[in-house]
C-alpha cells in the first residue's frame, strides 16, 4: 500500500496498493521526477510490462512491452519523466533496456551468461545525459582433498 506522507501529520490517505509476488530483489519502484507518479515492476506478476500509478487519481496503468521471456526486476524514470529505464533477465543474459511510454524496447547492454553476473539500480543523471548502474560479478573455485 502505498500512502501520502506529511512530514508533520504523519501517514495521511492511500494513494494505492498492490500484491507482492515476487522477493524484494525480483521486483522494484521508482517515483516519477516530478513525483506524480510511481512505476513499478515485479519479475513474477508483471513480467516484461510496467505498472505506472498516477498518485493523484489513484489509477493504475500498464506499459506493455513485447520483450518475449525476458522479465524486468527493476525500474528507473528517465530524468524528463517520459520514459523508463529497465532491468531484465532473460534466459541467458542480464540487460539494460529503455522503455518508452507505448511499451517500445531499446536494448543498451547485455551481460551473457547470467551465472556469474547481474545488472542492477539504474540511476539516470538529473540532465538526462548520464546513467549509472551497478555490475556484479563473482566466481568462486572448489577445491576437493581425498584422504586428508
Amino acid at each position: 500500500m502505498f500512502y501520502l506522507l506529511n512530514p508533520v501529520a504523519g501517514r495521511g490517505s492511500q494513494l494505492g496498493e498492490t500484491e507482492i509476488d515476487s522477493p524484494w530483489w525480483q521486483r522494484g519502484w521508482n517515483v516519477s521526477p516530478d513525483g506524480s507518479h510511481l512505476a513499478f515492476v515485479d519479475r513474477h506478476k508483471y513480467g516484461g510490462n510496467i505498472e505506472v500509478l498516477t498518485l493523484a487519481s489513484g489509477e493504475w496503468n500498464e506499459v506493455s512491452t513485447q520483450v518475449g521471456e525476458q522479465a524486468f526486476y527493476q525500474v528507473a524514470w528517465a530524468a524528463d519523466g517520459k520514459s523508463f529505464f529497465v532491468m531484465s533477465r532473460a534466459s541467458h543474459s542480464f540487460n539494460l533496456l529503455h522503455v518508452t511510454p507505448a511499451g517500445k524496447v531499446h536494448l543498451l547492454l547485455s551481460v551473457e551468461g547470467n551465472q556469474n553476473g547481474l545488472l542492477q539500480l539504474p540511476l539516470p543523471s538529473r540532465d538526462g545525459r548520464y546513467l549509472a548502474f551497478s555490475s556484479q560479478t563473482w566466481d568462486s573455485n572448489v577445491w576437493m582433498i581425498d584422504n586428508f
